[in-house]
């Protein structure tokens, strides 16, 4: 499948439009209806000049379909077509060349190669471009389109595989790009855990508990003032009762008066 890109017939109706018009027909059937123009296809009221620049515009792909009169063909004058900068084929063919559309020379019926020798400049470059022998009778027809096809189809797929590498880097690009933040602000998110955890030191509860005791019994064994001790009842220990010894102290100082 040729995706999205366009294939434009150029011919000339004095040449050889039968053949043109069967070509177009074939095409229609592998690629659809929208991938391929011919000026068939205009509408009456369409600006004709207008149309074949916007789809001259849109084509990837232009099938210059050369018949035995195509390079002969004369207007009311007897003047050469071709010779006139404003001649239509030469203009559509001049148009693909200078825009570096794909051009596929279609040589009806053993109809030969034109020589460079009598092409106009600006086309030229028509004769470089590897041309494709069809023949229109039922024998040979359906397989001398094969061989278009896959002409058509080698155009598309290369230009498809390069959009499809280019896309695929924007996308690994992207990618790298996102990952490459995450990765900061997840390193940036460590370290601030890190600085709180070493600010918080964790106590476990089993240690809390052994530290009271043993600041309770230091309390208990530590030498009590004696010029207090008559005058602090209110001196607790660890279950808040009173210091038995100072009680047993003032009921002796009692007694004895």
């Amino acid at each position: 499948m040729l995706m999205s890109q366009k294939i434009f017939l150029s011919y000339r109706k004095s040449d050889s439009p039968e053949a043109a018009f069967l070509i177009a027909a074939y095409l229609k059937d592998v690629y659809g209806t929208r991938n391929v123009f011919i000026d068939e296809n205009l509408r009456g009221g369409q600006n004709f000049a207008r149309e074949l620049e916007k789809k001259l515009d849109e084509c990837r792909v232009l099938l210059a379909i050369i018949g035995p009169h195509w390079l002969s063909a004369a207007d009311e004058k007897g003047n050469k077509r071709l010779d006139d900068p404003d001649d239509w084929v030469r203009r559509e063919i001049r148009c693909a060349l200078d825009r570096g559309v794909d051009v596929i020379p279609i040589l009806l019926n053993g109809t030969k190669v034109p020589p460079k020798s009598i092409l106009p400049n600006d086309i030229v470059g028509l004769v470089d471009h590897q041309a494709i022998n069809v023949r229109t009778n039922d024998q040979t027809f359906k397989a001398d389109m094969n061989i278009l096809r896959q002409a058509i189809g080698t155009v598309g797929s290369n230009r498809f595989w390069f959009a499809l590498i280019a896309a695929s880097i924007l996308v690994l690009t992207a990618a790298w790009a996102v990952s490459h933040d995450s990765n900061l602000l997840n390193i940036s998110f460590n370290t601030v855990q890190s600085g709180v955890r070493a600010d918080k030191k964790y106590v476990p509860e089993s240690d809390t508990k052994s530290n009271a005791r043993n600041s309770n019994k230091e309390k208990a064994n530590s030498p009590v003032d004696e010029t207090s001790r008559g005058n602090n009842n209110n001196v607790t220990h660890g279950d808040s009762s009173p210091i038995i010894s100072n009680i047993q102290g003032n009921v002796d100082v009692k007694v004895s008066r």
